[in-house]
């Protein structure tokens, strides 16, 4: 693991949690689908929150589907809300695992690392950024007709209301933008100094001479504090980290760390970086005993990853087999519904007959994901965050179960032929199948490492310093030596 001296400084609020850059890599680029979805998300709710709420008070329907029922409202001022909050919330996990460090709370034996202060400007300027381009889409599709009908004071509560969305959305805008450039301005200049240092540093071996136990644990890991001991040209320098590992791997008297630093500027701990050795080191006799007690239910902590068992279990192999043949039935189910829907129902609304569409090739997507998985494609070698390709038929559903379910030829329950009523129980077992997937997602997210590695027998020392190493090459190494695939896969 690589790290700068700053990060593990005693008395700082920041723990060294370094990731490989091809991991990092594959995480920017899903933060960036991430952050695509939460602006996609808060553009529809914008759109059918005007849009909805001001066809209401104009009485015109802003959506042209007859005999819907309670269910579009529903979606508007529950469903679509809930979902883009949501999203919001657990998107910061991402930017916490890319900006290298985790912030923590230090009171009590045992806390918790959370996202960095600047994933939530993020977010937050995404978000305002969608509602103001759904608020805009808002404006081109509404009922202009009945508008012009309406009485003067529905069209001045409908105008406040625009009002109050699109102000809320600027004064966001405004306040945390600078917050953003702020926070991604000292980003770089961190990964720029890293860099200079690796590259043209100086280097030297540093030996382990104190381990104390800190009697606290983060994220279920045991903290420590190191005393460490290296030569320069101006004599020994001698230094104070405290740093968190599995127990499997805590550390021990004589350890070595590998240093870099500017030669220019030895003593200057921003420009010091640190990489611990696990392989060919000690470790200790009883691991066990660096555990977090337990809490609850939730158990002790750790002894090792959870990507490391200790005995191969030749049922994760087929276990990818069978997630993926289920979600090749959901696509199937899926794809069923829409091919009947124009026997079924011919008056089934246009946007009704897309929104299943759209759901089809969600679940579709899904099973290709699965496929893929189950098949061990080398994509999944580089830290491929593809979990959300995953959620995105539950996402979609969200759109699907009202356009489709609350339009007149299903809602009225007026079936007459066979065809009729087996395209209706195809339309619920979408729903099941999107279900499904959202909690296979579960499944992808928890036991990735171990499903797609069956049978792969690697040293667990080298693939911990390939995911927490600063050598883009070391995961491929883990392909080409051992066939093990190394990657990261995240809830969106």
């Amino acid at each position: 693991m690589t790290f700068a001296l700053t990060l593990a400084d005693p008395e700082g609020d920041t723990f060294p949690c370094p990731a490989s850059p091809v991991i990092v890599r594959a995480q920017r680029r899903s933060l960036r689908v991430r952050l695509g979805f939460i602006a996609l998300a808060w553009a529809a709710n914008g759109a059918m929150l005007a849009g909805v709420t001001a066809g209401l008070l104009v009485g015109e329907p802003f959506v042209p589907a007859s005999g819907t029922g309670p269910l579009v409202p529903l979606s508007t001022y529950l469903l679509l809300p809930i979902l883009t909050i949501v999203s919001m919330t657990v998107a910061g996990e991402a930017q916490k695992r890319i900006y290298g460090y985790s912030v923590h709370l230090l009171p009590g034996t045992s806390h918790n690392s959370f996202a960095p202060r600047w994933g939530r400007p993020v977010n937050r300027c995404t978000a305002a950024a969608g509602c103001l381009a759904g608020l805009a889409a808002a404006l081109v599709l509404l009922p202009w007709d009945a508008w012009a009908d309406a009485a003067w004071w529905r069209q001045a509560l409908a105008v406040l209301l625009f009002a109050v969305f699109v102000a809320g959305a600027l004064l966001t805008l405004r306040s945390q933008l600078p917050r953003v450039r702020l926070f991604r301005e000292r980003h770089e200049a961190e990964q720029r100094r890293f860099r200079a240092v690796l590259d043209g540093g100086a280097r030297s071996v540093a030996r382990v001479t104190r381990v104390e136990r800190t009697g606290q644990w983060l994220d279920s890991l045991p903290v420590f504090l190191l005393g460490l001991t290296w030569p320069t040209p101006d004599g020994p320098r001698d230094v104070t980290i405290r740093i968190t590992e599995y127990p499997c791997w805590a550390p021990v008297l004589g350890n070595e760390f590998d240093v870099w630093y500017d030669p220019g500027a030895p003593g200057d701990d921003s420009r010091v970086h640190l990489r611990r050795r696990l392989i060919g080191q000690r470790v200790p006799d009883r691991p066990e005993s660096f555990r977090a007690p337990a809490v609850g239910d939730s158990g002790a902590g750790p002894v090792t990853p959870r990507w490391m068992p200790s005995t191969p279990v030749p049922g994760w192999a087929a276990e990818r087999w069978i997630y993926a043949l289920l979600a090749l039935l959901g696509a199937a189910v899926a794809c069923a519904a829409t091919a009947l829907t124009p026997t079924a129902f011919p008056g089934m609304p246009g946007i009704a007959w897309l929104c299943l569409a759209v759901e089809s090739g969600a679940l579709l997507a899904n099973a290709v994901l699965w496929l893929a998985f189950a098949t061990r494609r080398p994509r999944f070698a580089h830290g491929a965050d593809l979990a959300w390709i995953a959620a995105l038929p539950f996402l979609t559903a969200f759109g699907y179960a009202p356009a489709v379910l609350g339009a007149d030829p299903v809602w009225r329950f007026d079936f007459d032929r066979d065809v009729e009523v087996l395209t209706s129980w195809l339309y619920g077992g979408t729903i099941l199948a999107a279900l499904l997937a959202f909690l296979l997602t579960f499944a992808l997210v928890a036991r990735s490492h171990r499903m797609l590695n069956a049978g792969v027998s690697a040293p667990p020392e080298e693939i911990e310093e390939a995911l927490r190493h600063h050598d883009p090459a070391a995961i491929e190494r883990l392909r080409t030596r051992y066939g093990y695939l190394a990657g990261g896969v995240q809830l969106i």
